[in-house]
């Protein structure tokens, strides 16, 4: 692993939840909130900063933040692109190498996915890096630099999948699991992953809790 390439850590929480029909974040999982979940699992990770991109309502003073910088997404009916946004924008005066995203919805990614893709970062050549599980996409994605203007052109519902869509030659797909896919979208993800916790070796692989 390069332990001298800066990296920061976006997760990205300012979604509606209109599939799930109340706010999902919110939910107990596994003792906590969902959100808390996935801020405990990543707050080891080896990012000099991490940014958490929430909607203006969303009631902050449920979930312990020590570690993560908050911003506030106005624009979040926009999209995912809306979020993206603000949450590079959080990083817009330091110049990272590059940053990682993940989602707020997804509590099987932990602080060591983080440390296997820093271990593929070449800071001559940067590149995407991301898990893929069965042909799709998962998290956490690492987005160098050099993408970063990209990013900042994105509307809509259009995330990262756009820049390696257009960049197919520029993106390293690292082998993932079920669980570096899997985001809680409805009531029976949220039952799905329940099971998970019950039966991690039956459900979505290595859902070990390493950070």
């Amino acid at each position: 692993m390069n332990k001298n390439v800066k990296t920061g850590l976006v997760i990205l929480a300012a979604g509606s939840a209109k599939r799930f029909g109340t706010d999902k974040l919110l939910k107990e999982f596994d003792g906590k909130p969902l959100l808390q979940i996935v801020l405990d699992n990543l707050k080891d990770a080896p990012c000099y900063k991490k940014v958490v991109v929430v909607r203006p309502d969303f009631p902050v003073e449920r979930f312990d933040f020590s570690g993560y910088e908050m911003v506030l997404n106005h624009s979040h009916i926009y999209g995912i692109s809306s979020s993206l946004k603000v949450g590079f924008n959080a990083f817009l005066l330091e110049e990272p190498e590059g940053i990682f995203i993940t989602l707020g919805d997804m509590p099987f990614i932990y602080s060591s996915d983080i440390v296997e893709i820093r271990k593929r970062i070449v800071p001559e050549d940067p590149k995407i890096i991301s898990f893929v599980h069965e042909g799709k996409k998962g998290f956490p994605t690492f987005i160098p630099g050099k993408f970063f203007k990209r990013i900042m052109e994105l509307h809509g519902d259009r995330g990262a999948s756009v820049l390696i869509n257009d960049n197919k030659s520029a993106f390293i797909p690292l082998g993932g699991q079920k669980r570096h896919c899997f985001d809680i979208d409805t009531e029976n993800d949220f039952k799905e992953a329940l099971k998970t916790i019950e039966r991690p070796e039956k459900a979505m692989g290595d859902t070990h809790r390493s950070r």
